[in-house]
């Protein structure tokens, strides 16, 4: 996470174990809250401050929804109080109900905002409104700003709001000068010194460059001050008491004997620091261990998506074909039953055999130098490394590589795969510090002779070598995913058609994808609009979920198109629905190789796709598909056009896009290269 992002996630996180609060995530805690509420509002001594704390609960339980609900019916009697247009915000927030949102801080603002609260309650969510929303709010903006400077002008503790201001925009150092005027110098009877010491240490843990931060950081553990993770806090203070260069800080910092801030320990928490430590002086006195004959695939979780389908299907592939003795799975994300369990059936793996990567324990050095953020996965893949003695580690993608290679040199494993499924990490993570020093790291990694990468197409090897500034060499391979048929089941077609209300000659687009804004589905709607202005028969169907599933239905609605769409969700029987398809169409803004590209025309269905990443790589354009440079609807629309109505091409292309794709991303070839790829030691 970034610097805002660790702090909110952790601002949500529940304090020690309350029954009162806790019991609330229940099944049933819905129905005991609102009878509570309920109960309360009934009773004629109700008190506005009573029925707050039980808005808390259901905060605190993680019941947005049902504390939603709760909280209108507590402005129906109370009126817009202050505290409750403060939970109200709070839920909206949570559940990314972002026109609402915008909504309630316009009427809170036309209403007259009083409190600093409340203020600073509706800046929050205006800045993630403006990041998360395609909305305009530049002038909804100013104005809650205009509003927030007005209160805290007015305010003894403006310091500490001003601090909290640049924490939520992201500007951690301007946050840390300003809690430092309260806490120099530093008296516990201040409750806004306490606060401040308190909210500037947990805001040093969160940027993962705590180093540069350590005497917020020590003089809180100096204080006693209660950390929202005490395991972060024990592990950067051990971090510090060796420091990068063997340098000793005293508890404000400063090298001993001297009054001077020690710089060397700005660099504390990054992985920059933590590799050249590792690798420089750690691994030359370092042997490998004897391997037994295991693998150790890492990937981020078993949830829908297309490279955890790849991930799922490679796990049972390579155990199915007997190349090792052993085969272990570690994830970063696994609860089953759950959504990060949604591929299980298709990994065929015993829950109990996969390894989550979570550690408790207080990483030793080198690990401990690493951003907090790492240092957990990096240590509990150490203490797995070091048990399993894997022949070769396949670690999936940008972090999970960063953290088994460390890991894995450490331990002494003498093979570990990178494999890289998507293009340069940085246009999509919310985590810009962490992300900016992977270029460093991988040009370290490449120095190693256990490190082999692999990339999905050639545009991905491509763009990396771009982003870390190094030529592609010999440790650079390309490969294709591998596929299975989309096979549907018999009659599948006919049936799901009837079903959705669709006609049995109606033309229908089609796509499969996570509802999420890098797929761009605002955009795909649009190009459909203007698709079903020429084609009045045409139909849509969009597959999947996501956080913009929502978003998709209202804009669809508004376009009043709802009869001409179909939403079925998260499914498990694709194929069938690409049958349904007679033209496939994907909008994503960014892609390294979209698999449901290489599905659909697996299933036979020709797509159309936006000219990204390594998506011209998985079709012939003009033969299997069409290639869209011009990312607009109007384009979209026009080449979706031209593809349903030309029924000769696409019963050609319905042939040609099996048969190519059979041959470019088989699974038997796939799992062949791969196979030859982990080698011997």
């Amino acid at each position: 996470m970034g610097e805002r992002g660790a702090i909110d996630g952790e601002d949500e996180q529940a304090g020690p174990f309350d029954p009162m609060v806790d019991g609330f995530k229940s099944a049933d805690s819905v129905e005991a809250l609102h009878a509570e509420i309920g109960t309360d509002l009934a009773s004629n001594e109700a008190m506005l401050d009573s029925s707050v704390r039980l808005l808390e609960k259901a905060a605190r339980g993680g019941q947005m929804i049902a504390g939603l609900r709760l909280v209108d019916r507590l402005l129906e009697r109370f009126g817009h109080a202050g505290p409750l247009v403060d939970y109200r915000l709070r839920f909206l927030l949570s559940l990314a109900l972002w026109d609402e949102l915008g909504g309630e801080c316009e009427s809170a603002m036309d209403r007259g905002i009083q409190s600093i609260h409340l203020a600073f309650r509706v800046i929050v969510s205006l800045n993630r409104l403006k990041d998360e929303s395609e909305r305009d709010i530049g002038p909804l903006y100013r104005r809650g700003l205009s509003r927030y400077s007005e209160l805290v002008a007015a305010s003894r503790d403006s310091a500490i709001w001003w601090a909290r201001y640049y924490r939520e925009i992201g500007n951690g150092v301007a946050s840390l000068k300003c809690y430092h005027t309260l806490i120099q110098p530093y008296s516990a009877a201040n409750r806004y010194a306490a606060a401040a010491l308190r909210e500037s240490a947990e805001l040093a843990l969160a940027g993962n460059r705590w180093g540069r931060d350590a005497p917020f950081l020590l003089q809180a553990v100096k204080e006693g001050v209660a950390f929202k993770a005490p395991w972060r806090a024990a592990a950067a203070v051990a971090a510090l008491a060796h420091g990068a260069a063997g340098a000793r800080l005293d508890d404000l910092g400063r090298l001993p004997g001297t009054t001077v801030y020690s710089h060397v320990h700005d660099a504390v928490g990054s992985p920059e620091t933590a590799f050249d430590y590792l690798i420089d002086e750690v691994l030359p006195g370092r042997a490998a261990y004897e391997p037994r004959d295991a693998l150790l695939m890492i990937g981020r979780s078993l949830a829908a998506g297309g490279m955890e389908r790849i991930f799922a299907n490679t796990y049972r592939a390579v155990e199915a074909a007997g190349a090792f003795g052993h085969v272990r799975m570690a994830l970063l994300h696994f609860d089953a039953p759950g959504p990060t369990a949604f591929y299980l059936p298709v990994a065929g793996c015993d829950p109990s055999e996969i390894a989550l990567l979570d550690s408790a324990e207080i990483p030793e050095l080198p690990v401990a130098m690493l951003p907090l953020s790492l240092a957990r996965r990096v240590w509990a893949a150490y203490r797995l490394i070091q048990q399993e003695r894997p022949r070769v580690i396949h670690a999936w993608n940008d972090t999970l590589g960063i953290i088994a290679a460390f890991a894995g040199l450490l331990a002494g494993c003498p093979r570990i795969i990178v494999h890289f499924h998507h293009m340069r990490a940085i246009t999509r993570s919310t985590d810009r510090t962490l992300i900016r020093s992977y270029p460093s790291c991988y040009r370290r990694l490449l120095e190693r002779p256990e490190i082999r990468l692999l990339f999905v197409a050639d545009a991905s090897v491509r763009d990396h070598a771009d982003w870390w500034s190094v030529d592609p060499s010999e440790k650079f391979k390309r490969l294709y995913n591998g596929s299975a048929e989309m096979r549907p089941a018999p009659g599948a077609r006919e049936t799901l058609r009837r079903e959705m209300g669709f006609a049995p000659q109606a033309p229908v687009l089609g796509t499969v994808f996570r509802f999420e804004s890098v797929k761009r589905p605002a955009l795909w709607i649009e190009a459909a609009r203007r698709v079903a202005d020429q084609l009045p028969d045409a139909r849509f169907l969009m597959v999947g979920s996501g956080a913009r599933w929502d978003d998709s239905r209202t804009q669809v609605a508004a376009l009043g198109l709802t009869d001409r769409f179909h939403f079925p969700g998260t499914v498990r029987n694709v194929g069938d629905y690409l049958a349904c398809m007679d033209v496939f169409m994907l909008t994503s803004q960014v892609e390294g190789l979209p698999n449901s590209l290489v599905e659909a025309q697996l299933a036979g269905v020709p797509v159309i796709a936006t000219d990204v990443g390594g998506a011209r790589e998985t079709f012939v354009p003009g033969v299997t598909g069409r290639l869209v440079d011009s990312h607009t609807p109007e384009r979209l629309a026009t080449v979706a056009v031209d593809c349903l109505t030309n029924r000769e091409w696409r019963e050609r292309a319905n042939i040609m896009a099996r048969q190519a794709a059979v041959g470019r991303f088989g699974i038997d070839r796939y799992l062949t290269s791969l196979l030859a790829l982990y080698g011997t030691p």
